[in-house]
């Protein structure tokens, strides 16, 4: 089984706060199709003109979101969709080469990573971070001297020295209170048994209740 990991912002985002600063809100759950099967998706949106809008609008993104979908048949129908520290992360089963030409402009149009597009062409695959970013972390820890500083590293023989190996050891500590994700929905046919999928949410600490970094 193959997997394409995409990081996707805009219509696909799933239970996610749009941080615009409305002064209406709605949250509103909705039934969309995708293939065969009715799936249940929620939306948290607004409206400065009242609370009516707001309805509509969630309304609307939901229709839009089925639209899209239906658009692009390729993606396949099964998904998991994560949320991550600054977005949404949405794995899918079904495999897509990157270094099809048509891969870079699909993925381009649902708003996927620039930067993530060009290394899965040059390296034909897909990757995605499975530990917290150290920064991230360090905004969380209170005590100064928990935070996990800036370590350099010019070659792999600098990984044999004690002072990234006591390096790794702090920070394998402090990751144990971080998730890199946390599921947010499945979509389609569950895949989540599947070992590449259980070794990356274990990895991600995706189902414990961590801040995510």
């Amino acid at each position: 089984m193959c997997y394409i990991a995409l990081l996707v912002s805009g219509d696909l985002r799933v239970n996610v706060t749009n941080m615009k600063y409305f002064k209406y809100w709605t949250e509103g759950t909705f039934k969309i199709s995708i293939g065969d099967t009715l799936e249940e998706i929620k939306i948290v949106t607004g409206s400065n003109v009242s609370k009516q809008e707001a309805v509509k609008e969630a309304s609307a993104r939901a229709e839009k979101i089925e639209q899209r979908i239906k658009r692009y048949p390729i993606l396949g129908g099964d998904f998991r969709v994560y949320e991550t520290s600054k977005g949404i992360r949405v794995i899918g089963k079904k495999y897509l080469d990157p270094r099809d030409k048509k891969y870079a402009s699909l993925m381009s149009k649902l708003n996927v990573d620039w930067l993530y597009l060009l290394l899965s062409k040059k390296q034909n695959c897909y990757r995605a971070r499975l530990t917290p970013k150290p920064y991230r972390m360090n905004a969380s820890l209170e005590i100064d001297n928990m935070k996990i500083k800036t370590i350099k590293i010019k070659n792999p023989l600098d990984c044999e020295k004690q002072s990234y190996i006591d390096w790794s050891k702090n920070y394998a500590r402090a990751v144990e209170g971080f998730s890199v994700v946390r599921l947010l929905k499945s979509i389609g046919q569950d895949f989540g048994s599947d070992r590449v999928i259980k070794h990356h949410d274990e990895s991600c600490n995706a189902y414990k209740n961590n801040t995510l970094a």
